[in-house]
């Protein structure tokens, strides 16, 4: 970690301590985008490798697996494999995989300065949400948003796509900054 980076979190911590009112939701997402920060993976080895290339969301893998459900669901199971899997555990698989790159791809981080500016914005609209709405309500608020930013973005990648520009649909979301967005708004 470089001196600024250090610097960065150092204020970030200072702005904490600062806080008249300390909401303990925001504290508690700020503390886990850190610890999978800092952990690599480690932290929460359910949700596997800890990459860019392994957690981000992309169209391209997104849809993919969309088109593996839809297999399933509609009886052709028995046609689909996936390394050992065969048939329905196919769909199983699946899904566990759409729903961890999901949920893994909102806490990777890129480096520092992208953990910094995330948290730097979830500390001020959170102890101002949390303050309006209590910790319940940011909370419905925070994991409605962690399943549908990522699904926004797929959607815009795939117009965007359809528009002309079909790179778009391999471009690789991670961070926060989905979830903030929705909280923004």
């Amino acid at each position: 970690m470089q001196l600024f980076e250090a610097f960065a979190l150092l204020n970030l911590a200072r702005e904490i301590f600062g806080l008249s009112w300390r909401p303990p939701l925001t504290l508690g997402l700020l503390g886990l985008n850190a610890a999978a920060f800092f952990a690599k993976g480690r932290v929460l080895p359910l949700l596997g490798p800890w990459t860019v290339s392994s957690c981000g969301f992309d169209g391209q893998r997104a849809y993919l697996l969309v088109r593996v459900l839809a297999v399933a669901a509609r009886g052709g199971s028995s046609r689909l494999r996936w390394g050992g899997a065969r048939g329905a555990g196919v769909a199983v698989l699946a899904l566990r995989e759409l729903v961890r790159r999901v949920l893994a791809s909102q806490l990777l981080h890129v480096d520092t300065w992208h953990l910094y500016y995330n948290m730097t914005s979830l500390l001020w609209k959170g102890v101002e949400l949390e303050s309006q709405l209590g910790w319940p309500g940011l909370a419905r608020l925070v994991v409605w948003s962690l399943f549908t930013a990522p699904l926004f973005a797929l959607a815009a990648s795939v117009a965007i796509a359809w528009a002309g520009w079909p790179r778009t649909l391999r471009a690789t979301t991670v961070g926060f900054s989905g979830v903030l967005f929705s909280l923004k708004v």
